[in-house]
């Protein structure tokens, strides 16, 4: 799934889902199902059953935040963190079988509330 995220002038981020690409197949691996909590501002990709219960759970690094290495006058490595305002991102999944919707949130503070910024159904 392809999507563009941008962020307004208030920080409010809005995600447009760009194309979905289905095929058969298994992912060598299955990063659906990790333990890895996430940050704020961080994404998280939810795999939705028919009753909206969560099947799988993805965290996405913020995407609008890129850091570069590069090499300085110095000849060391730096590193630079640059802020979006916009971008695309690609999420790859292995599909649960009884997945209907797939839903991405943010992560809005350290005790895990999430905010909902699309849903898009699975055909």
């Amino acid at each position: 799934m392809n999507y563009k995220i941008l962020k307004d002038n208030s920080d409010e981020k809005k995600i447009s889902l760009i194309n979905k690409i289905k095929t058969d197949g298994k992912l060598k691996t299955q990063p659906l199902n990790n333990s890895e909590n996430g940050v704020p501002g961080d994404l998280l990709c939810l795999q939705l059953d028919k009753n909206s219960r969560i099947l799988a759970r993805q965290v996405i690094k913020n995407p609008l935040v890129k850091t570069f290495e590069y090499i300085g006058d110095a000849n060391t490595f730096e590193k630079k963190t640059v802020i979006l305002d916009s971008c695309e991102f690609s999420i790859r999944m292995q599909l649960h079988p009884d997945t209907k919707s797939i839903s991405i949130e943010e992560i809005v503070d350290m005790h895990k509330k999430s905010k909902p910024l699309i849903v898009n159904k699975i055909e």
